[in-house]
């Protein structure tokens, strides 16, 4: 761990050289089928706002997002963890969303950790 930072890999949605909280943008994963006991978890930070900053979890199929969560105004990392074993064996992906430009329109995150179903190539 590095001054609070948990992982290696996070993502940090901040960066006041480039434009601060004014930046926004979507950050999709590849799509994947969901295996295990489908429960996925992760670290999220930064930013409180449902609708214009949070992580989901998206079908692939019709684009529904099937779970949504946003961080707290605070840069600490909470773990988030969503039971989505009824969609075992569906195609997802997750979408990381920050279309927010006001105070703490940020979101930052790391370490997902989500049980896919190996594909027989």
């Amino acid at each position: 761990m590095l001054d609070g930072i948990q992982g290696g890999y996070h993502l940090w949605g901040f960066n006041e050289a480039a434009g601060g909280d004014s930046l926004t943008g979507t950050l999709k994963s590849q799509n994947f089928v969901l295996g295990g006991n489908g429960r996925l978890n992760f670290l999220v930070s930064g930013g409180r706002d449902i609708d214009k900053l949070y992580v989901a979890l998206v079908r692939a199929s019709d684009g529904k997002e099937l779970f949504k969560e946003t961080a707290t105004n605070y840069e600490e990392y909470q773990r988030k963890i969503w039971d989505a074993s009824q969609y075992i064996g569906q195609e997802l992906y997750i979408k990381v969303v920050d279309h927010s430009t006001g105070g703490f329109g940020h979101i930052n995150v790391d370490d997902f950790n989500v049980p896919v179903k190996v594909q027989n190539q």
